[in-house]
């Protein structure tokens, strides 16, 4: 198994994870750096895959108080999902959630709020009978 393949990339998100999980005090933005670059090249920019490693490094960012990278990063995982032509709701109230999240951290009430307010109306949407 060579350094870019699909399972290295899974096993650096799982330990970054964990990490964050256990609050070590370590850069996981650059294992989520890396499981990103793989996926990447093999799924493609667009992927699912990179749509979750793109979140997972906004988590990250936002864990370690970089603030504007995980703005930025939660920023490119919208523009991604706004490209697709049925994005997963599920995976776009998420990503409303992790900035409501980091405008929460970052003191933006009003902003957090609208963020909450965006997934939980995507949710309510995905859970109403059609």
């Amino acid at each position: 198994m060579g350094p870019n393949h699909p399972e290295v990339a899974q096993s650096l998100d799982r330990l970054a994870g964990l990490l964050v999980l256990k609050s070590k005090q370590v850069n996981v933005d650059l294992l989520y750096q890396r499981a990103l670059a793989i996926r990447k090249k093999v799924y493609g920019p667009e992927s699912p895959a990179v749509v979750a490693s793109l979140n997972n490094l906004g988590v990250a960012y936002a864990e370690e108080d970089k603030f504007p990278e995980a703005e930025q990063t939660f920023s490119d995982v919208l523009t991604i999902l706004a490209k697709q032509p049925k994005p997963n709701a599920l995976t776009l109230a998420m990503v409303y959630t992790n900035m409501s999240n980091l405008y929460r951290r970052e003191g933006k009430q009003k902003k957090a709020r609208k963020m909450a307010q965006k997934a939980k109306t995507i949710r309510d949407l995905e859970e109403s009978p059609t």
